[in-house]
């Protein structure tokens, strides 16, 4: 039972024959996950954007980006291993902006430009009460991180060009127009840039990103009823 229709064809490189091989989705778009109960963190009544699970420089580059925007929004950067955030910070501190750290416990004002999430077990809340996502590990060579917990959640996704380790997660989402692929940063400052302007526009990518992965529930089912034949 194959995930995809390339990895039907890996297979029968492999050795496999059409009668032994049969598409039958990717689990992954199945994990049930009941958002109603997760509660929105909120940011002393500042909106926010979220770039979860950040890697190595990508931090630097956003809060670069970031600096050009002209937008009363929040960027919150929830880096993929807290335990970076002093680096993280010395290279904020290069960049002559407004920022807060949550492990900290410093306060968010008017003037804050960034938030730095750099605490564990908090992405999915702090997903939850954003306007939009960017998904982190994108922006450099490692392959993204995982799009489906923020489509779960309602929410638009944007990301850089290297997803290669979530490939039909992303193809899914970009076939539904739930979210938008980008190949460097001045393309990100302008994504950005057109979204901040047009909420509506990132609140129908994320009703289109639910119901992308609703309409995927029938997978298990179908898996449960091949492996009874």
């Amino acid at each position: 039972l194959c995930k995809s229709a390339a990895e039907l064809k890996n297979f029968m490189t492999l050795g496999a024959n059409d009668s032994q091989l049969l598409v039958a989705g990717n689990l992954k778009f199945t994990h049930a996950n009941n958002t109603h109960n997760i509660q929105p963190l909120k940011l002393n009544n500042r909106s926010y954007i979220v770039a979860a699970s950040t890697h190595s420089n990508e931090e630097q580059q956003l809060a670069k980006l970031w600096k050009k925007i002209d937008t009363q929004l929040l960027l919150v950067i929830v880096p993929r291993h807290p335990n970076r955030s002093n680096q993280i910070q010395k290279q904020l501190n290069t960049l002559d902006i407004n920022y807060a750290i949550r492990s900290q416990n410093e306060k968010i004002d008017e003037l804050t430009q960034i938030y730095l999430a750099d605490t564990l077990g908090e992405l999915t809340q702090l997903m939850a009460g954003s306007e939009f996502v960017f998904i982190g590990g994108s922006l450099i060579a490692h392959g993204g991180q995982n799009i489906l917990e923020a489509a779960r959640l309602g929410k638009a996704t944007v990301c850089g060009s290297s997803m290669f380790n979530f490939k039909d997660e992303l193809e899914l989402l970009l076939r539904q127009n739930a979210c938008i692929q980008i190949d460097n940063t001045e393309q990100l400052k302008n994504t950005f840039t057109d979204l901040l302007s047009q909420p509506e526009k990132y609140r129908l990518m994320g009703d289109r990103a639910q119901s992308a992965l609703a309409q995927q529930q029938g997978i298990l089912e179908y898996y449960i009823t091949q492996l009874g034949e």
